[in-house]
């Protein structure tokens, strides 16, 4: 039987007052807790002075090596990513050769130049550089080396000698590419030259891409389908003859797939040529032709050597190269292990002779501790061995010894400035649900440069007026460039200009400026300001600008966002800086008067950047103290817990995790309770299952999962008859626990580790950490030589020898190890405290259960009585259902739901026992997430106790389905020929991501991973796991452009004007500080000051400063854009306003796009005397989201898959029949901080998901991508009174309502109609029948698959906060014969706020023309007027005339006639001016829905939450319940009853708010069972049965089909 559990919330809480903690846990409590209720107020103020351009490390800047080159001078070449060309190192210096490629210090070419052995010019760019290597012996350059290098996105291989000048261009057409049209690609891969018989041969494999057939959609034209085909391009460079070889098919396609995929190739001396591909190493026979070149011999036999399997030694390589002078030694790099290795090549096996590498980004000093993070580029030479990764250097290692190698040397660093890695951190921050659902954010940055109305300011110059000076200088000492302050008398603030949070400081220019306010949904605002600040750097580091901006600010009142009374509310400043500021005693008095002072304010102190010491890290230590605490023992371990020390964040990526993480402490700091909550499902059998939480400090928090009787007249019995969490632990104990994830090259269905691959074995521990890996984030080192557990009580250091027989080691080796044994239950984080149980079972295992609903699944019980052929159920019934139902009646009862330890959990219903738990392959990359190295030695002293982060994970409810598909056989894994009934389970990760799995559990004992998706909208792209575990799109130097989108928005700091300036100004500093590293000397600095405006300046520019009119940007726009150019939005901050820019030309070429404008812009970052007085012009560009170039993936808009999907047949043949149909599943687009993402329904293809040979991928987007329905985002913009009300980036974060023929047997189509309310207010109709027409008799509409309309908007914005969080219920009137939709409004994520002006509604809709569809308004479908055009529920406050507020004595029905009618949940009100307008003067309770609404017999009820009294209260507030009949939408709720009440014993109607209260506490949604109204709400009883109420329901009619509008069956 397949039932779905409806979800109950309580929270039971003491009060533990913790104001301050370490913890940092990511995601928040449900609300109704009081403390928990009331979000932080955090202002960040970042530090924008010019240093902020330096780089966090020392050392010659490059981005990440694609793969490196040896010269015979010792010199070294890089291939760099990040469209950086090739650069050359000086070995002598460790620099830059300044001389190469014509002076220019890298070569990326140009569209038109001059190259030795070609005739005619050539397009000669690199940008992205990929394998490269080697010759000195190619056909006519004699004995010069020549360096072959692939550029893979242009298509070609450019070679070019050791100075930087081009050799030749083996083009796409040399290459063989067979398709020249306007979708045919070829794209190389992978490169090897090696000398054989005193000949050079180069080979090149990659893909040959062509379009097989193109399709014209929505005025562009696409290719609808490729073929992807291998090609081999080999060259005798000796002789210079070369050829497309011909490719053998093998039997199972793998050689093709080797060409195309493999990431290097090597040969060795004339038989085979070896492929590093899938963590595996392959082998193939070449053979040498008569024309001299090698090419695949004509041979079926690959060898396989798997890593760490049977004789095989070796970890999963990422790059391979054969010893030049030994054949059977290869070098191989492992991105995923960190490490280089020198393997011996067996006819039968590879073994490892040696491994050096552990996982850090540290500088490497020794051989005895060789850092190294991801390393891939690898070259190999006689003597040495050069690599590079993304630690962004290169290392050398000596190899002349023949089985070892000794490491020598490290070169290079990354190209992120500080500003931009700030940038990031910040925008991170800002964009996480699970951050700002729990704090409000606001905005400042601060320097203290200078800026005089007629001197030049920050050149040194003599400043006369400075009146709009930050801080005033006196003149320079004669022969010095070094600035002398004189006084600390600067004004900053000013104070605040508009009406809070909407406005600015006062005081806000490029110096100093809070223009963004703490408030609620700020992120855009915020992100906009970051990126701006950070491209308008000034000179000036003054700690009097943000220590004024932060106390003025707080005791400013017309912010006025401090409730001093309030022992909850937290308020914080974060500081971000990069080094020595000046005034600083005042500054820390300023400070700590913040934090001592009625506010109460506390300042978190970030040192970023590195290289920050002496006494100007003294001054961040006193800044710390001054921000958290005045005790005497600050720095020790002693201290107390309010104390906090300076965060120190070396590198960009650092300040991402820990800004990231100290928000997230914050947040976690005000939590002070336990809190359980509760998911219940009231079975047929007489069951009840229970899923509760209690909230855990400093780690994961404690799942249950518990079983209860409840008799046929609805009484539960409370004790509980098993509770799975007791199971899973003995289970733990036991190690008898199924743990499974989908590993590439690891069938989870077979073998020893059947089913349980999750877990630390040879076969499966790398895999694994490259799930870890898929989202860009790795498993941070946890246990090291340094950490708690390395040391006594005493704290003395263990011996190596004991730390070596704990498993403890520097790098995270052990830590990747460390967190699957996490997963499992293991105690590695020390949440004991006792080091000792690092390796055994947790106190509690099974994670908490927050948002997903629990489904039992059991025998098969679809309906198959049809009452028409139109139905489902007559599909089941003549494809054999009953038959198929009646073999599995004893398949046993299995509970599925989702949890916040990473895994969806399968429990036997009889006994609570684990059967199994899946690790989605895109959730596993989430997982890292949980490891926090701050969180080792919690309490102080020596302690040795950890924690761990929470995190959200598989957060969203599974769906079930019986499908009639070809699917998996249960036993081989294999697909089927031909069609059977399956179970089929999707499961979307709520909070945990935007994505989904989906499974099938015919047999609960053999599931079976069929396909996952996610969108990495981060790295815009759509990312599927085939069934097999392999991931498409996964690997981010090998993206699937069918996958891959654009979108977001571009600064000027991004263009490669800027990184080149950037790049030159910084080049000039090293040299200046290798001089002198006091920093006086400015003689570099100056020579690169001046501005250039040389055309090609991003390649050869070598200045500090460029002036133009374009800019270069390394993005692919839209084509729409292309044709248009003038359509692309650009907005440049003048006068601190923004102010459109025009484009005037928009050109692509290749992977490069030049952007015009009418007039010259600068980048300046310059410094000294001689810099430009022009400023950088601050600009940014949104580009638009064109979606991935085969809209059948197209996934680019969906969020965080908070809704639950539905399943259904639909005609996508409408003309068809019955069998025609097709499964697809509707989800809506989930929840989206950002505008664009979230606001659309997607219709998933369910029915042809085997399909997965080649590249028809499952996940498809039905129709060719017409089910991807997108819903307008309305623009809810307003001012009004000085407040600029924002936007609503609108989502669809709630159920859908889907009406089928089996849910309304009157329907005369099939499929169904959709409903979905979104985010800001609207409900819009779907039409995906297979009706033509809208069903009148005269007139009718035609109407197309997919059309939607808008039937109805609750005119939600920033003002009245109307926000859609929950779903809607329905019900067909049995008087007026139409369908009613009923839903209800308010603020969710900020369930206890009370700003001006909030107006929430409970409403019923009705739709007249159910059950057909029309479009009702002007305009096209889906278009912005057409959903513009829709009807409202108000004008301003006032109730349209289609509308009634039944919270009003209106009389009998006066909904009648009516399109909707509305219950206001305040009482008549100015909420303009936030007053009453009667004569009782009521005010304001700011009441709100606390979850969506339940029907049953003809009336609605409504759960309703009203916040405590008083500004920021620390009180919980109260539940209510009001009721209405359904159609007419008369108040009811005087008739509800207490049937059980133990709480709450003043529960009565209450007058004022026209409701039925409760008690306080927040009430969830209302669960119908034996004519009962069941609901949990929050109490501080310690009685579980407190926390379960339940009413005695109204009279009234039994809705028709009510139980249809949300199952599928």
């Amino acid at each position: 039987m397949i039932k779905s559990v409806i979800k109950i919330l309580v929270i039971k809480f003491f009060l533990v007052l913790t104001l301050f903690s370490h913890n940092a846990n990511s995601k928040t409590l449900p609300p109704g807790s009081g403390a928990g209720d009331v979000k932080a107020n955090i202002l960040i103020l970042l530090d924008t002075s010019l240093s902020m351009t330096n780089k966090p490390f020392g050392g010659a800047a490059i981005f990440y090596p694609g793969d490196v080159v040896l010269l015979d001078s010792g010199d070294v070449l890089v291939g760099q990513t990040g469209s950086a060309g090739i650069v050359k190192f000086k070995y002598d210096t460790e620099d830059f050769d300044q001389e190469f490629a014509g002076g220019d210090r890298l070569y990326m070419g140009t569209n038109s130049m001059r190259c030795t052995l070609e005739t005619p010019k050539q397009d000669t760019r690199i940008r992205t550089v990929g394998s490269m290597d080697i010759s000195k012996d190619v056909n006519g350059m004699g004995t010069d080396e020549v360096i072959y290098a692939v550029a893979n996105a242009l298509q070609r291989v450019v070679a070019i000698d050791a100075d930087g000048n081009c050799v030749e261009i083996i083009d796409h057409v040399q290459l063989g590419r067979s398709d020249m049209g306007n979708f045919g690609y070829i794209h190389p891969h992978s490169l090897d030259i090696r000398t054989i018989l005193d000949e050079d041969h180069l080979i090149v494999t990659g893909t040959d891409e062509i379009c097989t057939r193109e399709r014209r959609w929505r005025r562009r034209t696409f290719c609808m389908s490729r073929n992807y085909e291998p090609f081999w391009f080999s060259r005798n460079l000796t002789t210079g003859v070369e050829k497309k070889c011909t490719i053998r098919s093998n039997d199972d396609n793998l050689l093709s797939t080797l060409i195309k995929d493999s990431p290097s190739i090597a040969l060795d001396n004339g038989s085979n040529l070896y492929f590093s591909y899938n963590s595996r190493i392959y082998k193939y026979p070449i053979t040498k032709d008569a024309d001299g070149v090698y090419c695949p011999a004509d041979s079926q036999n690959i060898s396989t050597f798997t890593d760490r399997t049977g004789s095989n030694e070796f970890n999963p390589p990422s790059q391979i190269d054969i010893d030049p002078q030994d054949a059977t030694k290869m070098y191989a790099t492992s991105a995923n292990d960190h490490t280089i290795q020198l393997l011996d090549i067996n006819e039968n096996f590879i073994k490892e002779i040696a491994t050096a590498g552990t996982r850090s980004t540290e500088a490497t000093t020794s051989n005895d501790e060789i850092n190294m993070t991801s390393p891939s580029a690898l070259f190999v030479s006689n003597d040495r061995a050069w690599i590079g990764g993304n630690k962004v250097s290169i290392q050398e290692f000596d190899i002349t010894t023949g089985n070892s190698f000794t490491w020598v040397d490290e070169m290079g660093t990354s190209r992120v400035s500080r500003a931009i890695g700030a940038r990031n951190a910040i925008t991170a921050v800002v964009s996480d649900s699970s951050l700002t659902s729990g704090a409000s954010f606001g905005f400042g940055f601060w320097n203290g440069g200078v800026r005089s109305r007629s001197g030049r300011g920050a050149a040194g110059k003599w400043c006369r007026d400075c009146e709009y000076t930050c801080h005033r200088e006196g003149p320079r000492k004669p022969g010095w460039k070094r600035y002398w302050d004189f006084n600390a008398n600067c004004n900053y603030y000013r104070g605040w200009d508009g009406v809070h949070p909407s406005g600015q400081s006062k005081m806000c220019n490029w110096h100093s400026c809070i223009p963004v306010g703490v408030g609620p949904d700020t992120s855009d605002d915020i992100i906009q300001w970051v990126r701006a600040s950070t491209d308008r750097l000034q000179f000036g580091t003054d700690a009097g600008a943000f220590s004024q901006l932060a106390s003025e600010y707080y005791n400013d009142p017309k912010v006025d966002i401090v409730d001093e009374d309030s022992d909850c509310q937290l308020n914080y400043v974060i500081l971000i800086g990069d080094g020595q500021w000046s005034h600083h005693d005042n500054a820390v008095t300023m400070i700590r008067n913040l934090r001592t002072g009625p506010k109460k304010v506390k300042t978190i102190v970030f040192a970023y950047g590195g290289g920050i010491k002496g006494y100007a890290d003294d001054n961040f230590k006193a800044m710390a103290k001054a921000g958290s605490c005045d005790d005497d023992n600050f720095g020790t371990p002693q201290a107390s817990d309010e104390c906090r020390q300076r965060i120190i964040a070396e590198s960009p990526a650092d300040l991402v995790t820990k800004l990231k993480s100290e928000v997230e402490r914050i947040i976690a700091s005000r939590l002070s309770f336990t809190a359980p909550s509760i998911t219940a499902s009231i079975q047929e059998g007489g069951n009840l299952y229970q899923a509760q939480f209690e909230y855990k400090k400093h780690g994961e928090w404690i799942g249950h999962l518990v079983r209860k009787r409840i008799d046929a007249l609805g009484n539960v019995n409370h004790t509980p008859v098993w509770d799975a969490a007791d199971e899973v632990k003995a289970q733990s104990l036991d190690d008898r626990r199924k743990i499974w994830t989908a590993l590439d090259g690891v069938n989870y269905w077979e073998g020893d580790e059947k089913y349980n691959n999750f877990r630390v074995h040879a076969s499966t521990t790398s895999k694994i950490n490259g799930l870890f890996q898929l989202s860009g984030m790795s498993v941070a080192d946890y246990h090291n030589k340094d950490s708690a557990c390395a040391s006594d009580d005493n704290g003395v250091r263990l011996s190596d020898t004991i730390l070596d027989e704990r498993g403890i080691e520097n790098g995270n080796g052990d830590d990747i190890k460390g967190l699957i044994n996490f997963v499992r239950g293991k105690d590695y984080f020390i949440y004991s405290g006792d080091c000792a149980t690092k390796n055994e079972p947790r106190f509690s295992v099974l994670g908490d259960i927050y948002h997903s609903q629990v489904v039992e699944v059991g025998e098969p019980s679809a309906n198959t009585l049809y009452t028409n052929t139109k139905q489902e159920a007559y599909y089941r019934a003549k494809n054999g259902y009953n038959t198929w139902a009646a073999s599995k009646a004893n398949r046993k009862k299995t509970l599925y739901v989702g949890a916040n330890d990473g895994m969806l959990h399968a429990f036997d219903a009889d006994t609570g026992e684990e059967r199994w738990g899946f690790v989605p392959p895109f959730i596993a990359s989430r997982l890292p997430e949980l490891v926090n190295e701050t969180l080792d030695g919690l309490g102080g002293g020596f302690s040795k106790k950890g924690g761990t982060n929470s995190i959200f994970a598989v957060d969203g409810s599974p769906v079930v389905h019986d499908m009639y598909i070809k699917g998996i056989n249960a036993d081989t894994g294999e697909p089927n020929t031909a069609k059977a009934w399956h179970t089929i389970l999707m499961i979307p990760y709520g909070r945990g991501g935007r994505g989904y799995s989906v499974l099938d559990v015919t047999d609960p004992e053999k599931p079976h991973h069929i396909f996952s998706v996610y969108n990495d909208w981060i790295n815009k792209k759509v990312m599927i796991a085939k069934q097999n575990g392999e991931i498409i799109n996964g690997n981010p130097d090998r993206p699937v452009d069918a996958l891959t989108y654009t979108g977001g928005t571009m600064s000027i700091s991004e263009s490669l004007e800027a990184q080149r300036a950037t790049f030159n100004q910084t080049v000039a500093y090293d040299k200046d500080i290798a001089t002198d590293e006091t920093g006086d000397t400015f003689t570099e600095r100056d020579l690169v000051a001046p501005c250039s405006a040389i055309s090609n300046f991003y390649v050869s520019g070598e200045t500090a400063c460029y002036k133009g009119s374009t800019f270069t940007f390394n993005y692919s726009v839209p084509q729409s854009v292309l044709d248009d150019p003038s359509s692309l939005e650009v907005f440049e901050i003048v006068d601190m306003e923004r102010k459109v820019l025009t484009v005037t030309d928009v050109v692509q070429e290749g992977a490069l796009a030049k952007i015009t404008f009418g007039a010259d812009k600068y980048f300046n970052v310059a410094t000294g005397d001689e810099r430009e007085d022009n400023e950088t012009n601050a600009f940014d560009i949104t580009i638009p989201n064109a979606g991935t170039s085969n809209p059948e993936y197209d996934y680019s808009t969906l969020g965080e898959t908070w809704s639950t999907p539905r399943i259904f047949r639909m005609p996508l043949d409408r003309a068809g029949g019955l069998e025609s149909d097709q499964y697809v599943a509707v989800l809506p687009g989930g929840f989206g901080k950002s505008s664009g993402l979230g606001s659309s329904v997607f219709v998933i293809d369910l029915e042809n998901m085997m399909d997965q040979d080649g590249v028809s991928y499952p996940g498809k987007i039905v129709s060719g991508g017409d089910g991807l329905i997108k819903i307008a985002d309305l623009d809810n913009t307003f001012e009004r009174d000085g407040v600029n009300y924002p936007d609503i980036p609108n989502s669809i974060t709630a159920d859908p309502v889907v009406i089928t023929p089996d849910t309304f047997p009157g329907a005369q189509w099939r499929g169904a109609i959709v409903y979905v309310n979104d985010f800001e207010g609207k409900i819009s109709k779907i039409n995906l029948t297979s009706a033509l027409t809208s069903g009148e008799r005269i007139n009718p509409q035609s109407i197309n698959l997919f059309d939607h309309t808008t039937l109805f908007n609750m005119n939600a914005n920033q003002e009245n906060r109307r926000y859609n969080y929950f779903g809607m219920d329905a019900a067909y009137g049995s008087s007026t014969r139409h369908l009613y939709l009923f839903g209800g409004t308010g603020d969710f994520g900020d369930i206890g706020a009370k700003s001006k002006g909030q107006d929430n509604l409970l409403y019923g809709v009705k739709d007249k023309n159910f059950p057909n569809f029309r479009m009702i308004n002007m305009g096209e479908a889906g278009s912005y007027s057409e959903a513009s055009n829709a009807k409202k529920v108000d004008v301003g406050y006032e109730i349209s005339a289609n509308c009634v507020n039944t919270a009003e004595d209106v009389g009998e029905c006066a909904a009648s006639g009516k399109d909707a009618w509305v219950f206001k949940l305040d009482k008549p009100y100015n909420k303009i001016f936030d007053a009453g307008v009667r004569a009782d003067n009521v005010e304001n309770r700011y009441r709100k829905a606390s979850a969506s609404p339940t029907v049953f017999k003809g009336t609605v009820y409504y759960p309703v939450y009203e916040p405590p009294e008083g500004f920021a209260s620390c009180g919980v507030g109260n539940a209510f319940i009001c009721s209405a009949d359904d159609e007419c939408g008369t108040n009811t709720s005087e008739n509800i009853q207490y049937s059980q009440q133990t709480t709450g014993d003043d529960s009565k109607f209450d007058e004022n708010s026209g409701c039925y209260y409760l008690q306080p506490g927040v009430l969830s949604k209302l669960v119908v069972f034996a004519n009962k109204l069941f609901a949990n709400i929050t109490t501080d009883s310690e009685d579980q049965a407190d926390t379960l109420i339940s009413l005695l329901s109204n009279e009234g009619d039994v809705s028709v089909f009510r139980s249809g509008w949300r199952e599928n069956y």
